[in-house]
Order: C-alpha cells, then sequence, then structure tokens
C-alpha cells in the first residue's frame, strides 16, 4: 500500500509546492515557471472577478476535484458519496446503476422497484442531460451526485435511447434506495438460484448466509448465479466469490499497477482476501468445499460490469461453470479509495489504479466477457426466465452426463 500513498502525495503536491514535489517523486514532466505563474495567475483573476466571492478553501478544494478526475471513474468524494459508495443504500436518488460507455454516463441497470425502473429507464440509455443541464463533461461521481437529492424532491432527465430518433424525457420522484445485494431460492429440488446485484461490504457474509439456507448436504446438485445487472462495486468482494468455485491456490487474476513509477504485475489468489470475507467464508468449510466441485452456471448479460466480469472471466478460463447470457460490459479498471482526512470516513479519492487480465491473459474491455452460450436479450419481459430456463437445464445436462 505504500506506492498508493506516494500517488496521493504527488497530486496533493500539485497544489502546495508545484515543481518541486514532482521533481523529488522523479516524475517525468515536472512544472515550468511559466505553468506555475499561470496557476497563481488564474487563482488570482478567480477570486478577483468570479461573480460570488470565492475564498482559498473553495478554490483548493475545486482544485482537489478538478485534479483527481483523471478519467471518468476517478474522483473526490466527499462523505456522503464515501458512504454511497461503501454501502449502496439509504441514499435519495432515482435507483440507476450507471457505467461510462463511449465517454458518456451510460444505464447499466435501473433497481428493481426503484424511480428509475417503474418509469421505464433500461440498461444501455445514455443520460444527456439532468434538470435542463448537460451532463456530457462530468465524472460519473459528479452525474450521480446531480441524480441524488431530498426525498420526494423531482428530477427532469433526458435520456439517449438506441432506436429513438428523439431524446426521451423522464420526470422521477427521488426517493431512499434500499438494496437488498444477495437474493435466492430453491428453483427445483437440489438445485439453487442466487443473484447477487452488486458487491458491497457484506456481500460474501450474505452469500454464505443464502447458501446456509438453501444447502442441504448430499442434496444440493447445482447452482445457477445470477449476475445479471450487476455493475460490480467492491473489487475484493469480486475476489473472494471466485475463489469460492476455484480450487484452493487457484491464481485469480492479474492485476497491473504502478509501484514507484513502474508497471508490475501482481498475481491474486485466495490469499489475498479481505480479513472480513475469509472470516465469511471459513465459516461455512464444508459448505464451500461442495461449492467448488457441483454443477456451476453463471448467468450474465451487457449489465453486468467490472467485479463480474473478473468472476466471469476467472471461471471461464478454468472451464469451472457454464456463462449464459449476453456479452458484458467491458470494464477492466480498478479504483482504490484512499482517505485523504484524519478520520476514514471524512473523504477519500477514488483512484484508478490498476487494470485487470483474466489468469489467461485476457481483458474484459472493450468487448466484455462472451458468454458460452448465448442467450439473446429481447424485447419480451420474459427475456430473463428464458436465460434462467436454460441455465437450469444445463445444470440437469451435466448431472445426466455423471
Amino acid at each position: 500500500m505504500k506506492h498508493r500513498r506516494s500517488v496521493v502525495g504527488v497530486v496533493l503536491g500539485c497544489a502546495l509546492s508545484g515543481a518541486a514535489a514532482f521533481a523529488e517523486e522523479g516524475a517525468p514532466s515536472p512544472l515550468t515557471a511559466a505553468e506555475l505563474q499561470q496557476y497563481r495567475e488564474l487563482s488570482r483573476r478567480i477570486q478577483a472577478d468570479y461573480v460570488d466571492p470565492v475564498d482559498d478553501k473553495r478554490l483548493f478544494n475545486a482544485c482537489l476535484v478538478g485534479m483527481s478526475h483523471l478519467d471518468p471513474h476517478s474522483d473526490y468524494l466527499d462523505a456522503a458519496a464515501l458512504k454511497a459508495m461503501k454501502t449502496g443504500s439509504g441514499i435519495a436518488g432515482v435507483g440507476l446503476e450507471l457505467g461510462i460507455k463511449n465517454n458518456r454516463a451510460t444505464v447499466i441497470s435501473a433497481i428493481e422497484d426503484s424511480p428509475a425502473s417503474k418509469a421505464g429507464i433500461r440498461r444501455g440509455d445514455t443520460l444527456f442531460k439532468i434538470d435542463g443541464e448537460p451532463v456530457v463533461d462530468l465524472s460519473l461521481v459528479k452525474v450521480v451526485d446531480a441524480l441524488r437529492g431530498a426525498a420526494d424532491s423531482k428530477v427532469r432527465l433526458t435520456i439517449l435511447r438506441e432506436g429513438s430518433p428523439e431524446p426521451v424525457n423522464f420526470e422521477l420522484t427521488r426517493k431512499v434506495i434500499k438494496l437488498s445485494t444477495v437474493k435466492s431460492k430453491m428453483l427445483e429440488p437440489g438445485y439453487a438460484y442466487v443473484k447477487i446485484s452488486a458487491f458491497y461490504d457484506e456481500t460474501i457474509e450474505k452469500f454464505v448466509a443464502a447458501m446456509q439456507a438453501l444447502d442441504k448436504p448430499g442434496e444440493l446438485k447445482g447452482l445457477v448465479l445470477d449476475l445479471r445487472n450487476n455493475p460490480g462495486g467492491l473489487f475484493a468482494g469480486s475476489m473472494a466469490l471466485a475463489s469460492v468455485f476455484l480450487p484452493d491456490g487457484a491464481e485469480l487474476l492479474n492485476v497491473t499497477e504502478r509501484r514507484y513509477g513502474k508497471p508490475v504485475t501482481v498475481q491474486y489468489n485466495d490469499r489475498d482476501l479481505r480479513r472480513s470475507d475469509a472470516r465469511a467464508l471459513n465459516s461455512y468449510p464444508s459448505g464451500i468445499k461442495r461449492l467448488k466441485t457441483i454443477p456451476l452456471v453463471v448467468l450474465v448479460n451487457n449489465g453486468s460490469a467490472a467485479g463480474v466480469e473478473i468472476v466471469a472471466g476467472a471461471l471461464q478460463d478454468y472451464r469451472r461453470a457454464l456463462i449464459i447470457g449476453t456479452p458484458t460490459f467491458g470494464k477492466d479498471s480498478i479504483q482504490t479509495l484512499i482517505p485523504l482526512g484524519d478520520e476514514p470516513e471524512e473523504t477519500a479519492l477514488k483512484l484508478t489504479t490498476a487494470r485487470w487480465h483474466t489468469p489467461k491473459g485476457r481483458s474484459s474491455f472493450p468487448s466484455g466477457i462472451a458468454p458460452d452460450i448465448l442467450v439473446e436479450v429481447t424485447a419480451s419481459p420474459d427475456a430473463d426466465d428464458t436465460a434462467l430456463d436454460r441455465a437450469l437445464r444445463a445444470l440437469k445436462e451435466q448431472n445426466a452426463a455423471h
């Protein structure tokens, strides 16, 4: 983690001491005297001529936001945004999971029973305006911030939709979004179904609890793991889920990051799991042992992104699971939450620190993870059930073959 803290030092040093900070870290492009003068002149003109008073603190905060926005996934998070990032709940909004596709804020999924899903917003829609203001140049965090507001307040969205000649307008009422990240049931005797909608702090604990409720020794014949419309979330949770189904010590993914200015590739396995996830898995040892061998089908679609692609890619590389659905979203970068204040819950930098590849070196960017069996999504509301039916049939075929 030392190299990540040094990255933060370089970034903050840009605002505080300019060229000297970069020279100390050995960066290839130190700021020139003319560039430093330009920064000082910009600060002076803003404070002198902006329509409202601007003090040094506000200017400094604006500098932090600007420096952190190095790509669509990196940003400066205040306390509210940081809480939402970690828990995914308790925020008044419209219920959209967003990602960046073709440099635009694109709907990965509309959360079930949310204002967005009830209004008919669907995956693949592109956000064009919020309350009449274009969002093209906003970072993803700023788009999400604009969608939030007081519970029961109104927000107007303008959507670009494939096949629609004109933008589509919606007026939504914000609600507090409560997510249930893990849902489970028995499809038929012996065949279990678990849907994971996102990877948050307690997702693996909830997955273990769901499997403990479903798993009866000697009776579980197969599992459908539904990761459709899962936008990802915390990297640690996706890595832990992949480890559940693979042999002990198996490589889960390769991560390429910078250490002291140089690219380094690191291999991750189950010894690198977060402590809370490892404890949850260790509380269910006999069940986890069974999950490493039972027939497994994973459902994905173009709303499955990031962490889901880590899971699907690893399981596909080892031929451990049959992947059914449509190609996934296509996001191969990893963001790290780096606390900035004295208290860990105050503010953080969400920074792209790495890119990942599957154990066999495949990237999900830009085309996503291709399924083993393609089940096209149609306009029918029962399209997802078609994929689920195909998954159950595949599990029965695997058992029959044995």
